[in-house]
């Protein structure tokens, strides 16, 4: 039996609780009780001991096996398998473990990447690259969805963290008045520099990235961004005098999503990963 990791919609991979408890050879009568002990017990994951938390380290799978099925982050999978007392654990903890390592060597950058963090973070500031790297996100999204954009907006909120919703109250609250409501207006009002994050992690997971890894390497650009003190600005009326600071091959890359010398860097090192329509299963050769 060939241990299977899938794609989430999210481009996050996972395996499934039925095919890890299949791969490791365990007594069938025992799946209810231990699939439901491996999603409450204590782990050591991020580097700290706690239990896993539904939506980052589990999922619950629907219709799939009939005493209850959930998608499983590599990280726990792994620490599920160590701790198992199946005779094929060495082989599964020495698979998952390099998938973890491969997935986590993705988020580092390389010296070429270093050097143009500032160039990327200067170049995301403009408006028209952030609606460049949204409608590229939002395209990936589409294919992998067999071309619909359903729950686009639910998707989107829970990976950025925030919803139009959540930031009409902050504006409220704030006393801010917007004339066109929409996200992106809200955040011009009191918080512009989310847009540069924002953007980022649209590039990123354009690009091919995990969502943390996309997530991770967001901070990076968005601590760049501040650090360079630039600020949001609106280059679709026409080019100013900061424009003219950054090279139109950055903004041309961007706009395209054709990597070329520039963006090249920050391809994630391990992507392998193909934009699916649904969780599509890759066999972890032996």
């Amino acid at each position: 039996m060939s241990l299977h990791v899938l794609i989430s919609k999210k481009g996050t991979r996972v395996v499934t609780a039925s095919n890890l408890f299949t791969a490791l050879e365990l007594p069938a009568t025992q799946y209810g009780r231990l699939v439901r002990k491996w999603i409450r017990d204590l782990y050591e994951l991020d580097g700290v001991l706690r239990r896993p938390i539904h939506g980052q380290d589990f999922a619950q799978r629907k219709a799939a096996h009939p005493a209850g099925d959930y998608y499983l982050s590599l990280p726990l999978a792994l620490q599920i398998v160590l701790r198992s007392c199946s005779k094929r654990k060495l082989k599964y903890a020495q698979q998952l473990q390099k998938l973890c390592r491969s997935s986590k060597a993705a988020t580092k950058l390389d010296a070429a990447t270093a050097f143009s963090i500032t160039a990327l973070a200067r170049t995301l500031s403009f408006t028209s690259c952030q609606i460049a790297c949204e409608r590229h996100h939002l395209a990936l999204y589409r294919n992998r969805n067999k071309g619909s954009a359903a729950n686009w907006w639910a998707y989107r909120a829970q990976l950025l963290g925030y919803s139009f919703e959540a930031l009409h109250k902050q504006a409220m609250q704030r006393g801010v008045a917007i004339s066109r409501k929409s996200a992106r207006n809200l955040l011009l009002a009191f918080n512009e520099d989310e847009l540069v994050r924002t953007a980022a992690v649209d590039l990123f997971m354009a690009l091919g990235y995990e969502a943390i890894q996309a997530l991770r390497q967001a901070k990076w650009v968005y601590a760049a961004f501040k650090a360079g003190g630039f600020s949001v600005c609106d280059d679709r009326k026409g080019v100013n005098i900061f424009t003219s600071s950054i090279p139109r091959s950055w903004m041309e890359e961007i706009y395209t999503l054709e990597v070329g010398t520039l963006l090249q860097p920050w391809v994630p090192q391990t992507h392998e990963v193909q934009p699916p329509a649904t969780p599509q299963a890759m066999r972890v050769s032996a």
